[in-house]
């Protein structure tokens, strides 16, 4: 399911699209070169903002939510709820 990203790594911002999407994490594919390795700020398209951890992997990358298990549960439904309609049936 492709939502839009926008990971920001100190003053350098860049756009990205899910390859993937959990409560946990997402996979990712970057629309332009790749950012350091480490600790990022995420924007989920209509999910909020998040603190994670960022594995740039060439095109690609994955980026580690830092939330509760409970924040986790939270963002999985908030996912579901909003997304329902692009999930394959």
């Amino acid at each position: 399911m492709a939502v839009p990203v926008q990971i920001k790594d100190g003053d350098r911002g860049i756009l990205a699209q899910t390859v993937n999407i959990s409560g946990s994490g997402l996979a990712l594919k970057l629309d332009s070169s790749p950012l350091t390795n480490g600790k990022v700020m995420v924007t989920i398209g209509g999910l909020g903002e998040f603190a994670a951890d960022f594995v740039g992997d060439g095109e690609g990358g994955r980026l580690r939510l830092d939330i509760s298990e409970s924040e986790q549960a939270q963002l999985a439904d908030d996912i579901v709820q909003k997304f329902a309609h692009l999930l394959p049936v």
